[in-house]
């Protein structure tokens, strides 16, 4: 009768979050005398709810995986807001599912209890399987294995030297924040290597049509040190690109080369046929703004030089 008040005590703990240490002493070698139980509990960081639902706004879906007690991740879960389809890691493995049904288990999942080693490794492969990209924190040793595995493992603050030599990532500063921040910086940084590859082929394009269709239509071009100096111009504009406040989607990002390769030749052409349209005001009967406000040179100079400039700002938007 007291085994099982004792064990119901601590199922009614763990519903509430608690873990439970038993407390016994013994005397001369002999049986051991159970005094009571200890409650612990362990809180979720005051940010972690809030930095799992900015994961999941910017479709990063989380999964928990702990060694607690099912009835403990289950409320942990409840206070993370993580969801309600929390299942036992004997599922995974002695759960008597198939391939296809136990894959269906763990994509579905919110998170898995009393989990070992394996059973994380297992989640990760399982994951992969799908065609999902995988990322795993984790701070022990029995984590190295699934960081691993993992497309991306991040140990995070205070991690064991063996978890840092098998993650990809090591985080200084606690917290899972710290993981959603590095997830924004990211998006950002693609968002400026985006701009500046369309800007960098818009560029080429440009000076590219302009210049072979000057030559075969006029059997004229730009002199070759304005060639070099525009090079050199050119370059200004994007050094502040590095620092620029890009905007980070709130969705996974990938490179979609034709729609940057059909962007950047729009640009170009729109660029060359601009140079043109100055060029060709010198066809006009008053002579345009060649002749009246100066010689051919310079004019298309300050043409493609401000107009490379501005480029930047347009593939930026």
């Amino acid at each position: 009768i007291t085994a099982n008040l004792y064990k119901e005590k601590a199922s009614e703990l763990a519903r509430r979050g608690f873990r439970s240490l038993g407390v016994a002493y013994q005397k001369n070698d002999g049986d051991w005398i159970l005094l009571g139980l200890l409650s612990m509990f362990d809180p979720p960081r005051e940010d972690t709810a809030q930095t799992i639902i900015e994961a999941q706004q910017l479709g990063v879906p989380v999964k928990m995986l702990t060694g607690d007690a099912i009835a403990i991740a289950k409320e942990t879960c409840k206070m993370l807001a993580l969801g309600t389809k929390v299942y036992n890691s004997t599922k995974l493995i002695h759960g008597g599912l198939t391939g296809t049904t136990q894959h269906d288990l763990v994509e579905r999942a919110d998170g898995f209890a009393e989990v070992f080693p394996e059973h994380k490794y297992q989640v990760v492969e399982m994951l992969q399987q799908r065609g999902h990209l995988t990322a795993m924190t984790g701070d022990g040793v029995n984590d190295a294995p699934s960081l691993k595995k993992s497309d991306c493992g991040i140990a995070v603050e205070g991690s064991t030297e063996a978890a840092q030599a098998a993650a990809d990532i090591v985080f200084l500063a606690p917290g899972l924040s710290t993981i959603v921040l590095a997830i924004k910086t990211a998006r950002q940084i693609f968002q400026r290597m985006k701009a500046y590859i369309q800007y960098r082929i818009a560029l080429c394009l440009h000076l590219e049509v302009y210049l072979v269709t000057s030559m075969i239509i006029l059997n004229e071009t730009i002199r070759a040190e304005l060639i070099v100096f525009l090079a050199l111009f050119a370059d200004l504009a994007t050094v502040a690109v590095a620092y620029d406040n890009a905007h980070s989607e709130q969705r996974p990002v990938e490179w979609q080369l034709p729609k940057i390769w059909f962007i950047s030749v729009i640009l170009g052409l729109l660029l060359a046929l601009g140079t043109w349209v100055v060029r060709g005001t010198l066809f006009l009967p008053n002579g345009g703004i060649i002749v009246n406000f100066g010689a051919i040179q310079p004019i298309l100079f300050l043409e493609v030089a401000l107009t490379e400039n501005w480029l930047i700002f347009v593939t930026r938007g």
